[in-house]
């Protein structure tokens, strides 16, 4: 275990390779440590704290991929201007996104309904939701136990707070980075599958 304020690149990319309590040291370490940091660079651009806390979980898991690659060495630049440069161009992305949402937003007038809304679904389209459960539940049960009770926690609509607690994690972060893997490793097994 390494104290607070003496982790090096090397001690962080061993701890996150080695998974469980000394990955989640390692991602603890980081959100705290170098919090001043990854923000600066956001509120330079006009961005919010409360933006860059909604891509950090999606940072941490590219971050994570690209260090648990056998491969991964960093050539010119340290693990944290790394991180740094990976967040702000994934808060930039997401900027970019929800702007083009906004202008995408088209006003509903009830006059315009569809014919066909509000009828029954069709047997095609029970069929497809079943199928679509079924693919859900199959990727659950390849996922293991704990990931399966933390995306049915998160899917019922429990606070992170909650999720927390019920799963034992010492804070909301780790629950956050806790269910963006388990949905990302989902989200993996159901793209194979389709």
């Amino acid at each position: 275990m390494v104290e607070k304020g003496q982790w090096t690149d090397d001690q962080l990319v061993a701890a996150i390779r080695a998974g469980g309590r000394q990955r989640n040291d390692a991602w603890q370490y980081i959100y705290k440590a170098w919090r001043a940091f990854y923000l600066k660079p956001v509120f330079s651009l006009g961005g919010r704290e409360e933006q860059v806390d909604e891509v950090f979980s999606y940072v941490v898991l590219a971050v994570e991929r690209q260090v648990c690659k056998p491969d991964f060495a960093l050539h010119s630049a340290s693990l944290r201007t790394y991180f740094i440069e990976s967040l702000t161009r994934k808060w930039a992305e997401a900027q970019k996104i929800s702007a083009g949402r906004q202008k995408r937003t088209v006003e509903f007038d009830p006059e315009s309904r569809p014919a066909w809304e509000g009828l029954q679904p069709g047997v095609e389209e029970d069929y497809i939701r079943q199928e679509r459960a079924e693919m859900v539940n199959r990727g659950l049960e390849q996922l293991g136990e704990r990931c399966k009770t933390l995306l049915t926690l998160y899917g019922k609509g429990f606070k992170m707070e909650e999720i927390a607690g019920e799963m034992g994690y010492g804070n909301v972060q780790t629950a956050k980075n806790q269910v963006a893997i388990c949905r990302d490793r989902l989200r993996d097994f159901l793209r194979e599958k389709i």
